[in-house]
């Protein structure tokens, strides 16, 4: 019998990339050209998503010290650095860090319990994470809108991967920043080549979802419709933490599900990849 609970069909998702300091603030190692006028923007397109309880995927580049830019330029987002932590106004109250491991396996329904899951990036393209890549590749949406950090690099190569994967993808252009704005151009013109969408702030925020979330660990209101999940659902509501969004307080994994990392907000757990990296959100 098919699992009614993994093929819920969600009117959009927003997918967050690298809004981290080093991006987005003026003093960090490699900020975006247009940092000062992309960061209140940030800032409404979040608020807009937590108001209405839109899921939310975000991912966080995460560089090794000991790595060389292909550029010659500052390593930006190194492990354990303060310029690799997310602006805080982007984590949500209910979030899940999905860190790298040896395994794929990521369950379908962690947007039932989560309105944030957050996935670690080695490279510029996310789906190079393949815990990622299964995750988006399987996740019915009817509009994946994608906004963050940088248009001519990450932004391009996840929207073009999401579109060959017959996603609907929807660029917030006012919402991304940009190193080069002729190579931002040029990104974008492609995006919308391949059956990508251009969008705003703006005309995004003026519409009023009419899908319904209620994450409490018990139901999923999707349309006026109510799902329960079964109370020994592995990420119930005992495993659901609030509480201030850089705080260093955690919890031990559940050993059942290594492929989940459960933390309090703003800790990322222990595990091989994070444990130096306590400072990570």
């Amino acid at each position: 019998m098919a699992n009614t609970e993994c093929a819920t069909s969600y009117e959009c998702i927003a997918i967050d990339l690298n809004t981290q300091h080093d991006f987005c603030r003026p003093d960090g190692t490699c900020p975006v050209t247009n940092a000062r006028e992309v960061y209140p923007l940030l800032q409404r397109i979040v608020s807009w998503l937590r108001l209405h309880e839109i899921p939310m995927v975000s991912s966080i580049d995460s560089r090794r010290a000991h790595e060389i830019h292909e550029l010659g330029r500052t390593r930006y987002c190194v492990d354990g650095s303060k310029g690799q932590q997310k602006v805080d106004f982007t984590l949500m109250p209910l979030r899940q860090i999905i860190e790298i491991d040896n395994t794929l396996a990521v369950p379908p329904n962690l947007l039932h319990q989560y309105q944030q899951l957050i996935f670690r990036k080695r490279t510029d393209d996310l789906l190079c994470n393949a815990k990622a890549d299964r995750f988006l590749t399987q996740v019915n949406a009817d509009k994946v809108y994608i906004f963050g950090n940088t248009i001519e690099r990450s932004v391009k190569v996840l929207a073009l991967g999401l579109l060959a994967r017959d996603k609907k993808v929807s660029i917030v252009t006012d919402a991304c920043g940009c190193w080069s704005k002729d190579a931002a151009h040029w990104a974008l013109r492609q995006i919308v080549t391949k059956g990508g969408e251009l969008t705003t702030v703006d005309d995004l925020t003026a519409m009023t979802p009419t899908q319904k979330y209620h994450r409490n660990g018990k139901s999923i209101i999707k349309n006026g419709e109510s799902k329960r999940n079964g109370t020994n659902n592995h990420l119930g509501a005992n495993l659901v933490t609030k509480g201030n969004p850089l705080s260093k307080s955690h919890e031990e994994p559940n050993k059942s599900d290594p492929e989940v990392t459960r933390h309090a907000p703003g800790h990322p757990g222990e595990t091989s990849d994070s444990r130096a990296n306590s400072d990570l959100l």
